[in-house]
């Protein structure tokens, strides 16, 4: 998992989204079709769900624990639903 202050590879000053890059960057790597060249982050569930919960029990919003942890909102989300069906999260604490 990406830590909050680590800086994206292509040394913006941007929170990281996804594949180590800034949105601007990945949005060009996307257009480009040049993607491939960054490697996609595995972030393990159990890891995933530690995170959301340290960070919900504070009260921070889904939006700014997806980029605590590296990820995009809608990558948290699907996370939160397939914890949800795995039983690994009740449905209440998402």
């Amino acid at each position: 998992m990406y830590r909050a202050d680590e800086k994206p590879v292509c040394g913006h000053d941007k929170p990281i989204t996804s594949r180590r890059l800034c949105i601007t960057c990945y949005n060009h790597h996307y257009t480009q079709g040049t993607l491939n060249q960054f490697p996609t982050s595995n972030h393990r569930l159990t890891d995933v769900i530690t995170e959301y919960r340290h960070y919900r029990q504070g009260g921070t919003s889904h939006t700014d624990i997806a980029n605590h942890i590296g990820m995009t909102y809608h990558a948290l989300h699907e996370a939160l639903k397939r914890a949800v069906k795995r039983g690994l999260l009740d449905e209440s604490e998402r």
